[in-house]
């Protein structure tokens, strides 16, 4: 009942980790508190593992209220203390944990102060031997997020993702698992746009070569392997914002939504980013009008349209694609007529026997 953002959740759940500690104490410490040296068993054990922390620090993640970043490091940095899992049980942090806590950063209202514990947290990660972790890609990618946040609509933006992007390439020269991902170039490709830069130019290119680095890893032109439906919108939105010449945008963002539909990652997002580029005309003639092909949006990884208009349906959304087969939607039209009748009969049937 606590997985969820709702309010007081997070408060809820620390409550419960800390009554299951006070358990924990109570099993270890016996009868020792009232001066006996009774063998008998403990009335209740608790033995408190990691996920039990990871839930909680999920959940300061996703709550709206600021202090909870402060909560989240006391957290985390109990999970560091040797002396805390000697004493009270307290459980090593995993990956998760400092991807978690970064992420609660973003709450802060003093920006400064949350980059330097995001920092110093990755630090703590990388650094120390006892944890057994050592750098993380997940780690990188939240700092980057958090960056994002702190930092929208500011160029400082623009620097520091790209010397996080420089000390990922660099590290992973020695250690693989901090070697950037596709989720790593999307990020940066977002921090590009979003950050305003004054450059137009250089922004441009520098999402540019981002891209052309994973499109160079595709065998072919319908495969996914390393570009996904957010690098394409992040590409698609940065040429939005900073190409000023209109046709060249316009011409640009349809030619890489071809290219998106040929790979399967139409999300909602890409098709947003095309209808603000072009006419309504122009956008009918290129997406048609309904129901949009299975294999336009089958590889998404980010939340996605079933309909040319962006939803997900809805009603009076079962309607036939111009141009394509309706098998599909022919069965689902007599799927649906079916349910309804049986309904029809249910309830005429409860009314008869009301009557009787």
């Amino acid at each position: 009942r606590l997985r969820d953002s709702s309010p007081g959740a997070a408060s809820k759940a620390r409550d419960v980790l800390d009554k299951m500690h006070e358990v924990y104490r109570l099993s270890n410490s016996g009868h020792e508190r009232l001066g006996e040296a009774s063998a008998l068993p403990a009335v209740a054990t608790a033995d408190i593992r990691y996920n039990a922390y990871n839930l909680v620090l999920g959940l300061y993640r996703d709550s709206r209220n600021a202090d909870d970043s402060f909560k989240a490091l006391d957290l985390i940095e109990r999970m560091i203390d040797p002396r805390a899992s000697d004493s009270i049980g307290v459980p090593l942090p995993t990956i998760d944990s400092f991807v978690y806590t970064v992420l609660a950063l973003g709450k802060m209202q003093d920006s400064a102060k949350a980059i330097e514990e995001a920092e110093r947290l990755i630090d703590l990660l990388e650094v120390n031997e006892r944890l057994g972790l050592g750098a993380s890609v997940a780690v990188y990618n939240a700092y980057i997020t958090l960056l994002n946040k702190v930092y929208h609509g500011q160029e400082i933006l623009f620097d520091k993702a790209m010397a996080t992007l420089a000390t990922m390439d660099d590290k992973s020269k020695t250690y693989s698992s901090v070697k950037p991902d596709s989720e790593t170039i999307a990020l940066v490709m977002k921090a590009c746009s979003i950050s305003r830069h004054n450059d137009r130019g250089r922004i441009l290119s520098v999402v540019s070569q981002l891209f052309n680095k994973l499109l160079d890893q595709e065998p072919n032109d319908n495969s996914h392997e390393s570009l996904t439906d957010l690098i394409y919108f992040n590409k698609m939105k940065s040429i939005e914002l900073y190409e000023p010449d209109a046709d060249v945008k316009r011409e640009r963002i349809e030619t890489l939504f071809s290219e998106a539909c040929q790979r399967g990652l139409v999300s909602a997002a890409v098709l947003s980013v095309l209808r603000g580029a072009v006419s309504a005309k122009d956008f009918e003639l290129t997406v048609g009008k309904g129901r949009l092909p299975e294999h336009w949006t089958a590889n998404c990884v980010g939340p996605r349209a079933l309909y040319t208009d962006g939803s997900r349906g809805g009603e009076g959304k079962m309607v036939n694609r111009k141009g394509k087969s309706s098998s599909r939607i022919g069965k689902q039209k007599k799927a649906y007529a079916e349910r309804a009748r049986r309904a029809k009969e249910r309830k005429a049937g409860k009314f008869f026997r009301t009557m009787t």
